[in-house]
């Protein structure tokens, strides 16, 4: 069970792509809901094995409350910060990131970036390590956002200049 949360004033079809790129899984099948951030109630991370946050900052109070606790229970959360400035997110949650969340890199005067090394022994990504099963060195991103990894964190994907792409 997968939630995607969105911003209250999300672009149309913000999270449109997101959804059904998860949609395509059946092994295991997702069961993909999408939220506007104004209409979060906690029991809506009830039963939830991943909680996305897309482009919208961890929240606050009760709501903070209880996604700490699933995550703490071993729910899976992925932040896709976007524009958003980190500085402002409540300090308990810039503590807990794998990494500190740098400025967009703008990457579209050179074609591009692509994914340089992957790590195919993490569970994100072994079902990609049989031969045929994906090649991600043929994506190309044009804007990301600079990671540098903390203590204890572990780099999952980098990208061609050699800069964190996916930390855990």
């Amino acid at each position: 069970s997968v939630l995607v949360v969105e911003p209250a004033n999300a672009r149309r079809n913000q999270s449109l792509f997101l959804a059904r790129a998860l949609d395509i899984g059946d092994r295991p099948r997702f069961d993909v809901q999408v939220r506007a951030e104004n209409a979060l109630r906690p029991s809506d991370f009830d039963g939830r094995s991943l909680v996305i946050l897309n482009e919208v900052a961890p929240p606050r109070g009760t709501l903070g409350d209880r996604l700490q606790q699933i995550v703490s229970e071993g729910s899976g959360l992925l932040i896709v910060p976007g524009d958003q400035q980190t500085a402002t997110w409540p300090t308990e949650w810039v503590k807990r990131l794998p990494a500190r969340v740098g400025p967009v890199v703008d990457r579209t005067s050179a074609a591009g970036g692509t994914l340089a090394a992957v790590d195919y022994s993490s569970p994100i990504f072994e079902i990609f390590q049989a031969p045929r099963s994906g090649d991600f060195s043929t994506t190309r991103m044009f804007r990301y956002r600079a990671l540098t990894g903390v203590p204890d964190s572990a780099v999952l994907a980098r990208m061609d200049d050699g800069t964190p792409a996916l930390v855990e």
